[in-house]
């Protein structure tokens, strides 16, 4: 009697049915997109990106450069996404060859087209965190930050809104842990202490210490505006009011001593050229 047949798991069952490739096979280029996909210029962008990261890894290889690594460390992200975006754009073309092939085995194609859903979601994520890791990171998105809160437009009800926004980041600062202070607490009294004070907001500033800070918060900046029926409001009206954000980065002390904004190497240089052309 025949020993009974291994099992195979799925993935490599499919995996069997593929031509197979040989050592020296080179993907080929291009700058065209899956349906549905992400965009061609997204992509030619992401590879141009790559290959400038391919280039500053060998030029770490030969001489280490604090410079040259700053910007290999910036372009990776980019790089690890266009990989997965290509592994995940590879196996849905392969999947869809193989449903579309006629002289294929039956059931392969039906087992090739279950999992389409699957892979299709995959590189629709794919795509998303190419696209979000292009997307330039802010100069500054490293930094702590501060906070200050202002009422706007409300009278005392936007004095209150005001405290409930500085209430809500303090809260949200503990359930982080984010290290977050008051550095000031003024009321329509007076007071600099907000334990114990029931007078309306006048203005808060909160500092939080922790790195990365500002990225967290900067999209806080604006007007926040409320529709709410107060508490003091004895005939149910609905009250408008509004908060103003301001969201600073907070700089250590010294930081700009190692700044040369004449060395054209460094962040900071302007070519007085570049602005006479752009004028």
């Amino acid at each position: 009697m025949n020993a009974a047949a291994g099992w195979v798991c799925r993935r490599c069952l499919l995996r069997s049915s593929f031509p197979a490739r040989s050592a020296a096979f080179v993907r080929r280029q291009t700058t065209s997109a899956s349906p549905n996909s992400i965009s061609s210029a997204v992509l030619k962008r992401a590879r141009a990106v790559a290959a400038e990261h391919a280039q500053l890894s060998e030029k770490l290889v030969d001489s280490f450069d604090t410079r040259t690594a700053k910007k290999a460390g910036e372009a990776a992200p980019i790089v690890a996404a266009l990989q997965e975006w290509e592994k995940a754009n590879e196996s849905l073309t392969e999947l869809r060859s193989l449903v579309n092939d006629p002289t294929a085995d039956a059931e392969l194609r039906d087992l090739a087209a279950d999992d389409l859903p699957d892979t299709a979601a995959q590189l629709e994520r794919a795509s998303q965190t190419l696209t979000g890791s292009l997307v330039p990171r802010h100069p500054f998105a490293h930094l702590p930050c501060m906070l200050e809160i202002r009422p706007g437009a409300g009278g005392s009800e936007a004095a209150l809104f005001a405290a409930d926004l500085l209430r809500m980041y303090q809260a949200y600062c503990a359930r982080r842990g984010l290290r977050a202070h008051l550095v000031k607490y003024e009321d329509a009294d007076g007071m600099g202490d907000p334990r114990g004070s029931d007078a309306p907001l006048q203005e808060a500033i909160l500092e939080v210490d922790d790195d990365g800070a500002y990225a967290r918060f900067r999209c806080e900046a604006g007007v926040h505006r409320v529709q709410r029926v107060p508490a003091t409001e004895s005939k149910g009206r609905t009250h408008t009011s509004s908060a103003s954000v301001l969201v600073l980065p907070s700089f250590p002390e010294g930081a700009g001593a190692n700044m040369d904004f004449e060395d054209p190497n460094s962040d900071y240089f302007i070519d007085p050229k570049e602005v006479a052309k752009s004028e």
